[in-house]
């Protein structure tokens, strides 16, 4: 009996406890997928409207400096030029970013909306279980795992960035707008090589994240039999 109990699961998870596990909230996840996706998103909204952002940017400081500052219709048109603009640039990207983000998600849950998932767990107010759970294996793989992801993006970034600063040098002299036009496509630059190793981050993470899902809901023979 005693070897029964501490038998290894290795038999593969039936329906029914899918079934039972989607309907408590758990299935494969990973938020590192989503957000990469999102980043993705948010490079390629901001690099389309990049150029038309600099070129409203440029008149408004224009406008800015030939409006008298003591006319109250020259200030209420620049500022609402500059609200128009701020808009543009920071409110407007956010709403590919979240549908991305949100399909992401959905895709890799299945569409599974579970309250039991966000359900209180008061268990968690101990002390005695936090800290047991600080040391477990899961939460000690997830700081692994985090920070693997964290040396990816880095090595990614320096290598991208090597090139940028080589340039440097050759922005002394050049008109502002040359200037904003190359730094504009040095940010580019560093912003697709960390999108890039976030996504290839987050494609790993995601498979890795269907193993665990699926390990957890392995079956010893017994059970399986039963």
């Amino acid at each position: 009996m005693a070897g029964t109990g501490a038998a290894e699961p290795t038999e593969a998870p039936s329906a029914r406890r899918i079934r039972e596990a989607r309907r408590r909230g758990l299935v494969a996840l990973s938020g590192d997928l989503s957000a990469a996706l999102a980043l993705v998103a948010a490079i390629v909204v901001l690099s389309m409207g990049g150029a038309r952002g600099l070129a409203e940017l440029e008149g408004l400081v224009r406008a800015a400096l030939a409006a008298s500052p003591r006319d109250p219709a020259a200030r209420a048109t620049l500022v609402g030029r500059a609200l128009n603009l701020v808009a543009s640039l920071t409110l407007l990207p956010l709403a590919p970013v979240l549908v991305v983000g949100v399909l992401a998600s959905a895709l890799q849950t299945g569409g599974l909306v579970s309250g039991a998932a966000a359900a209180p767990d008061f268990t968690r107010l101990s002390l005695g279980r936090a800290l047991a759970r600080f040391a477990s294996p899961r939460v000690l793989g997830a700081m692994a795992r985090g920070l693997a992801k964290v040396i990816v993006v880095a090595v990614a970034l320096a290598l991208a960035l090597c090139p940028v600063l080589g340039r440097l040098p050759a922005l002394a002299g050049l008109e502002p707008r040359a200037v904003v036009g190359l730094m504009g496509a040095g940010a580019r630059t560093l912003g697709m090589a960390a999108a890039t190793a976030a996504l290839a981050w987050g494609v790993i993470d995601w498979a890795l994240a269907r193993r665990r899902y699926r390990l957890s809901l392995m079956m010893t023979r017994s059970e399986a039999q039963r």
